[in-house]
């Protein structure tokens, strides 16, 4: 499965800004976007439900530190599905990703060290 990041303009999803080639979401799968500001992630902060029947498929990601720190994304159960990402402190991260999410489990963060942080995700659920 390929995921394509889109663009939106007054409300038609298209592949870019200069490609109107039309995006459709899939029937039974929904968008998300997601954003949690915590002072502290050194155990794990939900980002997104999971829920039964679908996975999650993480297209943007942006993180942001007030001090130095490293960041990983974990499924429900623990398990890294990207990181650690080392920010530096008051250097936002930003990028398009395509980061999957086995059916159910829930999308978590955590940080290594106890600081202001700000984690926004989106894309879909399937």
């Amino acid at each position: 499965m390929k995921t394509l990041i889109y663009f939106e303009k007054s409300g038609i999803k298209s592949v870019s800004e200069t490609n109107p080639l039309p995006v459709t979401i899939l029937p039974g799968s929904s968008e998300f976007s997601e954003n949690v500001n915590t002072n502290n992630a050194t155990t794990p902060v939900r980002l997104v439900n999971g829920e039964t029947g679908k996975s999650i498929e993480v297209t943007s990601l942006f993180v942001s530190s007030q001090t130095a720190t490293q960041v990983t994304l974990q499924d429900g159960d623990g398990t890294a599905v990207l990181g650690p990402i080392y920010i530096a402190a008051n250097t936002p991260h930003s990028s398009s990703v395509q980061i999957p999410v086995a059916s159910g489990k829930d999308l978590n963060f955590k940080t290594s060290t106890a600081t202001n942080v700000t984690v926004f995700v989106s894309g879909v659920k399937i």
